[in-house]
């Protein structure tokens, strides 16, 4: 069963919440950090990494979607990311506070256009954790 055997999933829960455990340096208050990752290893083909992002960026402006980012005065931190293989991750939209519908539709334009940076690599979950 390889390293960890039968306990992998319960050790890599572990680490993660360890990892997120971790002190981190004074951020600006907000209510929520959301991070968005999006799947380009080699079984996404481009008809669906385009529904991924297209997809992302119509959700974000939803109404719904939009009420709940807007339901607290504090504002909702915001990160996407695409991600396959071994050091095959790219920063799509780097953090931002997410304070005004302007500013949610930035983000939402930045992801539906951006462009798929890897294709050829297989899934690396633990990487894109990483």
């Amino acid at each position: 069963m390889g390293q960890h055997g039968k306990y992998r999933a319960l050790v890599i829960a572990g680490a993660v919440a360890a990892a997120l455990s971790q002190p981190v340096a004074a951020a600006p208050a907000c209510r929520l950090a959301l991070v968005l990752a999006i799947d380009v290893s080699s079984s996404v083909d481009a008809v669906e990494d385009a529904l991924q992002r297209r997809g992302l960026a119509a959700a974000l402006i939803a109404p719904d979607v939009q009420a709940a980012f807007f339901a607290s005065p504090l504002p909702v931190a915001l990160a996407a990311y695409e991600w396959s293989g071994r050091d095959k991750q790219a920063l799509l939209l780097d953090w931002r506070l997410i304070e005004t519908p302007a500013d949610l539709a930035v983000a939402a334009r930045t992801l539906g256009q951006s462009r798929r940076g890897y294709d050829d690599y297989p899934t690396a979950m633990g990487y894109a954790l990483g």
